[in-house]
């Protein structure tokens, strides 16, 4: 068999269980975690710079939401048009309202790969085919259960980037403090107390919260929460896996679950040598982003293709006129063509199919399309994960260790 590099397939590997941790109802008691001060304070936190960054955020998100500031209204009416141009076909316009609505219901929970940045998703693609290779799943002590296998697909969705959108605000500015009070708590309880740094810490805190709350950026191992978890499910993952979860702030981009998760492999090898390989950095997700985001993946299910709302209605009447009972604008009536002046009608209609391009190089309506992010905002300097950082400013680039109280 094929040598295979162990410290990449545990980390696809962890995947699953951290999915447990974000969507699992096994309800368990909490175990009892590390908590490392992760983010250092300084009385330089610079409220200018927060502001700044947090106004760029809004302006991407702005910029976003101008693009299509009502993708699914302005494909449900494009869609109205295509229907009038049907009648009197009832029973066909029925069945493509049938037909756009339960689109719309499954696109919100379908795997969705493209939330992914191309770490992740070589993460996400590799994990099946680990699971298929003989033995090895055994070797590295690998379990997927069905349960496992649903959430892993969920963590993917633009409505898993909303759940984890809406807590990001909320718990992101508790990590700073919990996290700031640990280090004062530290400084102050030393054999020569740091008196200095304490309240230098302290006068940060406000500046460092507000942060959270607005840009996000806060990253918090989950590891221990997931080997807690995970066999409850009927997961589990090899030792050395370290996952965390970065969390965003209120103007964060959308994106999902998955995409926002850490990954390292962390492990002594033989006692002789301890290695720490970072594999992956999450990228924080924001409520308003991931709405949005959301918003557009169930107008493309329901045949929105990212234009205009005018270009949209243009493309989707034509699309009609092919599909329905009534003659396209190029289309000679079999009425004509039955009578006696069939040349006639055939010349005219080839003079028409100059003039007038043919309805069927259309896309119709219900023909989902290959979803796309935002117009690319996932690979702008917000969304990659120097993005929350800022020189001189509360945050570093050491994951936080999450606590949680027994």
């Amino acid at each position: 068999m094929p040598a295979i590099p162990r410290p990449f397939i545990a980390a696809g590997a962890a995947v699953v269980a951290t999915s447990a941790i974000a969507m699992s109802p096994v309800v368990a008691p909490p175990p009892s975690l590390r908590a490392e001060a992760a983010i250092q304070l300084t009385a330089t936190t610079d409220w200018a710079e927060v502001f700044a960054e947090a106004s760029a955020k809004a302006q991407a998100l702005f910029d976003t939401w101008r693009e299509a500031p009502a993708p699914i209204l302005q494909q449900i009416a494009a869609n109205l048009a295509s229907y009038l141009t049907q009648l009197p076909d009832l029973p066909g316009i029925a069945a493509r309202i049938q037909a756009n609505f339960q689109a719309a219901l499954a696109a919100s929970t379908a795997a969705d790969p493209s939330t992914l940045d191309n770490t992740h998703r070589a993460f996400y693609e590799l994990l099946p085919v680990v699971m298929q290779l003989p033995g090895v799943p055994q070797l590295l002590q690998l379990n997927i259960s069905p349960t496992g296998k649903q959430l892993l697909a969920f963590s993917t969705t633009a409505l898993s980037g909303v759940l984890l959108g809406m807590a990001g605000p909320l718990l992101g500015p508790l990590v700073v403090l919990a996290s700031s009070l640990e280090s004062i708590r530290t400084d102050l309880g030393a054999s020569t107390p740091d008196v200095a740094s304490a309240m230098s810490t302290l006068a940060g805190i406000p500046a460092a919260m507000a942060d959270a709350f607005l840009n996000g950026g806060e990253h918090v191992d989950i590891t221990a929460l997931a080997k807690e978890f995970g066999p409850a499910i009927g997961v589990s993952f090899p030792d050395g896996v370290e996952v965390g979860i970065a969390l965003g702030g209120l103007l964060s981009p959308g994106g999902s679950i998955f995409n926002a998760l850490d990954f390292a492999y962390d492990n002594d090898l033989l006692g002789l040598l301890h290695i720490h390989v970072p594999l992956a950095t999450g990228t924080a997700v924001g409520p308003i982003g991931a709405m949005m985001e959301l918003a557009r993946t169930i107008a493309k299910a329901i045949g929105w293709d990212g234009a205009s709302s005018s270009a949209a209605s243009q493309r989707s009447a034509k699309s009609a006129a092919s599909t329905s009972g009534l003659a396209a604008a190029n289309e000679v009536p079999r009425s004509v063509l039955s009578s006696g002046t069939a040349n006639t009608a055939r010349n005219r209609s080839a003079k028409a199919d100059i003039a007038i391009p043919s309805a069927s190089s259309s896309r119709p309506d219900n023909v989902v399309a290959k979803r796309t992010i935002g117009g690319g905002n996932r690979d702008q300097s917000t969304s990659t994960p120097s993005s929350s950082s800022k020189a001189g400013t509360a945050k570093t680039n050491r994951p936080a260790r999450a606590a949680a109280a027994g």
